[in-house]
């Protein structure tokens, strides 16, 4: 894959995530996290710019991992691997609920909103894959 196809799949992908984040985190499961308060660092604590550059090596590594590994060639092959490895970081996100004070429904909130997050950021990689690609 060229610079060009990794640098628009990187910037899609943290794009998407940022959005769908708003909206697990910021909506979806708002309530969850307001109801264990206590385990959480107030907001005026958290860096955001941290956050955006987690977010960006994230997604570089999820779109080399995708290319070097799986050989993604278009979005059925993306979704395959994304959903793959949505589902094992979903799964050690739901494992904080063994450390933390937090109700299940929030580590199962994370488990099933990371595996759709990788699900949609690796049909990303097979668009820019097979776009980039004729």
């Amino acid at each position: 894959m060229k610079t060009g196809k990794i640098f628009a799949s990187v910037i899609s992908i943290v794009l998407l995530w940022f959005f769908m984040d708003f909206v697990l985190h910021g909506i979806l499961l708002d309530s969850l996290y307001k109801e264990s308060a206590s385990v959480w660092r107030p907001m005026e604590e958290m860096s955001h710019a941290a956050g955006f550059a987690v977010s960006v090596i994230q997604a570089l590594f999820f779109v080399l991992f995708n290319l070097a590994v799986s050989k993604v060639q278009n979005w059925r092959s993306g979704l395959r691997m994304g959903l793959g490895i949505g589902v094992i970081v979903g799964v050690c996100m739901a494992n904080f609920y063994l450390y933390l004070p937090i109700p299940i429904a929030l580590a199962l909130g994370w488990m099933f909103g990371n595996a759709i997050e990788y699900g949609f950021a690796g049909i990303l990689v097979g668009f820019w894959e097979a776009r980039c690609s004729k």
